[in-house]
């Protein structure tokens, strides 16, 4: 489908009758007969007084353009934009802690991309009641697509398949640190991982290895365990850490809450 025939889709508009004989009462928006030509009675709808020769007794049956488009639903335009948002809060949750300054700026615009849809809503809504084609109005796919569209993406974005999904991309660089720290533990391999699409390498630092790491396993679990620190997550005073458990026993839980990512690697927050 092309850019038209989805947006044709999604926000087709109001039809209305260009006919400009035919006029409409200005109270309730039913047609008038006669039109401009017809003698004063009384609207067969409403019962109100209806003098044709009079401003402001009747309405074209065709409303101005500009009350056309606002009565058009929300298109592709207005979902490129939820798509932009949540890919924000997405890309702010991808690592262990988040990274929440760029978390909290998606979060902002989503907030604000949500008002916009309310406050567009009630101006349509009124603009609709004037007219009289509410139901037409709000049956257009746009309104209610974007929502349930906006409201699946945020729940994806705010939970952990984000951080999952990275893990399995860059596990085989953890597995290969893994293995160098368990050959030698004395040494510190560096590792960069690319976590923040469109920036440099994000430099990965180690938490000091045992200390840290028994603060969130028992003595023993700890031992040939580290931690990896990813900067610029967590919040405030806690950075974010993938931390590699090899001697956790199996179905056994960290005193800390951590998410097990897979295998001996678990995602949790080093508080400083």
């Amino acid at each position: 489908m092309t850019y038209g025939r989805i947006q044709r889709w999604l926000a087709p508009g109001v039809e209305f009758a260009d006919d400009p004989a035919v006029r409409l009462c200005a109270k309730c928006s039913y047609p008038f007969p006669g039109g401009r030509d017809g003698a004063p009675a009384a609207c067969t709808e409403c019962g109100t007084y209806i003098d044709p020769a009079r401003f402001g007794y009747l309405q074209p049956a065709s409303p101005p353009e500009v009350i056309r488009r606002l009565l058009r639903a929300p298109g592709l335009k207005h979902a490129f934009v939820f798509i932009a948002c949540v890919a924000l809060v997405a890309t702010g949750s991808v690592a262990p802690g988040g990274y929440w300054g760029v978390e909290l700026a998606g979060i902002g615009f989503l907030i604000g991309a949500w008002l916009a849809w309310l406050f567009r809503a009630a101006v349509a809504a009124v603009a609709a009641l004037r007219v009289g084609r509410f139901k037409d109005t709000f049956r257009q796919r746009g309104w209610w697509v974007t929502v349930a569209m906006g409201t699946v993406l945020v729940l994806v974005a705010a939970s952990p398949l984000p951080m999952y999904a990275v893990f399995r991309i860059e596990r085989g660089r953890l597995d290969a640190v893994a293995a160098a720290w368990t050959a030698a533990p004395d040494q510190r391999p560096t590792v960069d991982f690319l976590l923040l699409p469109g920036t440099s390498t994000v430099d990965v630092s180690f938490v000091e290895g045992r200390t840290d790491v028994s603060a969130v396993a028992p003595a023993g679990w700890s031992d040939g365990g580290f931690g990896l620190a990813v900067p610029r997550t967590g919040f405030i005073f806690e950075t974010g850490v993938y931390y590699y458990l090899p001697n956790l026993p199996p179905g056994s839980a960290p005193v800390r809450a951590l998410q097990h990512l897979g295998g001996p690697w678990f995602a949790g927050e080093h508080r400083w």
